[in-house]
């Protein structure tokens, strides 16, 4: 039989010291629309030196300022590809730099420097457009500790949501227990929304296991309703790409997606408003819908309900990106997208190498890739000339680039 609960106090321990540089970095990259295509890639050569930072918009703005200055550095010794993506990759720090210059985004990144107390509002904050939109919901108790609770310990998740069951099973407090090294501003309050969506699912039937289209509706009514109506669209949907939608397949991200996908049809069937009732039915409700959604003869499914619900247009716009619109794997190499801005109809390839300042050689391998991979350009029968080029349309600037993880090629 499970001993009592762990205290707030236990789990809770008192913040030893403020985040790092890297978090603040984080807090302000999450207020661009970067083109890299892989998070994780992109700020690796910066993480060690981020990391030895303070939480300081001043520190981490010279950091990113001195980093500038080595990428554009016209003397640096780099071979043709990583000339091109320091071009691509100086362009998302300038984006950074500006933010950082931004007083209104310094403000709100200095106000998260106890961000343990911002994601106790967050809840709250939460809660109460739940409760505006009619349901019966508490607060859920955020904790800050340096290890999850057994039986957790070892699992290196950045958030445990504990519900009923496992106060039942494990004598866990029902609440959201955060890993102190793996707080971040912004995206941790994102993460609030969705895990605490579990939290209030597993009110009702704890014993159903939290899985499968209730990860969508975590994502969906969680990370983004409830996180862009307090962190706004724009932060949710960068977050959302940031941490989805990058370009490596990982297994366990693509279930979530998949998850995701599969809600997004129960917001088109339902709306936003059946949506938050199976949020009030609990578990049962999520398991039913799931089980029509897996109907073996998908063809032959029956509408979910009356179609046409009305829906909550900046929810609506935020799903219907994420899950269907945003051109995930448009993906090119560095090389390929940087030319992608001189490559015009009718240029010769000489006359591209000297625009992009590249060799020739360099240039023609960056075109072939424009060709092959997205078909943006074609190349005369010689491959002297660009004969064609939709480069220039606006949908290309959906296209990002493959970052390096190399921080030789990237610092210089």
């Amino acid at each position: 039989m499970p001993g009592p609960h762990p205290s707030a106090r236990e789990w809770s321990r008192p913040i030893a010291e403020q985040p790092d540089g890297l978090a603040y970095f984080l807090g302000a990259l999450y207020h661009t629309a970067g083109r890299f295509s892989s998070l994780s890639r992109f700020i690796a050569p910066y993480r060690e030196d981020l990391s030895q930072l303070p939480y300081s918009r001043e520190a981490v703005a010279a950091f990113v300022s001195r980093t500038l200055r080595g990428l554009r550095d016209p003397l640096a010794s780099r071979t043709p590809e990583s000339t091109a993506e320091a071009v691509l990759r100086a362009r998302d720090l300038q984006a950074v730099r500006d933010r950082l210059a931004d007083p209104a985004v310094a403000k709100r990144l200095d106000a998260r420097a106890d961000l343990a107390n911002f994601l106790e509002r967050t809840s709250e904050t939460a809660t109460r457009i739940l409760i505006d939109r009619g349901l019966a919901v508490e607060p859920v108790p955020v904790f800050v500790c340096d290890r999850l609770p057994q039986p957790y310990s070892e699992r290196l998740w950045a958030v445990l949501a504990a519900d009923s069951g496992d106060e039942a099973e494990h004598g866990i407090r029902p609440g959201l227990y955060f890993r102190r090294d793996k707080l971040r501003p912004l995206y941790s309050e994102f993460l609030v929304c969705h895990e605490m969506v579990h939290v209030i699912l597993g009110q009702r039937s704890p014993e159903l296991i939290a899985r499968g289209l209730e990860e969508g509706m975590a994502e969906i009514v969680g990370g983004l309703f409830l996180s862009s109506r307090i962190l706004g669209p724009e932060i949710t949907h960068n977050l959302f790409v940031y941490n989805r939608l990058s370009d490596t397949y990982d297994r366990v991200w693509e279930i979530y997606l998949d998850a995701t996908r599969r809600c997004y049809a129960l917001l088109a069937a339902h709306g936003l408003k059946g949506l938050l009732e199976m949020l009030a039915a609990g578990r049962e409700a999520v398991k039913a819908a799931e089980d029509r959604l897996s109907d073996s003869v998908p063809w032959r499914r029956r509408a979910f309900g009356a179609a046409g619900q009305p829906a909550d247009p900046e929810l609506w716009g935020l799903a219907t990106s994420v899950c269907l619109t945003f051109p995930r794997a448009s993906v090119l190499p560095p090389l390929a997208l940087y030319l992608a801005d001189y490559a015009t109809e009718g240029a010769s390839v000489a006359a591209v190498a000297a625009r992009a300042r590249l060799p020739l050689s360099a240039t023609l391998d960056g075109l072939q890739s424009l060709a092959t991979i997205a078909n943006l350009v074609g190349l005369s029968a010689d491959e002297t000339e660009v004969v064609w080029s939709d480069c220039q349309r606006p949908d290309v600037k959906a296209f990002r680039y493959e970052p390096s993880s190399d921080r030789d090629v990237v610092v210089g």
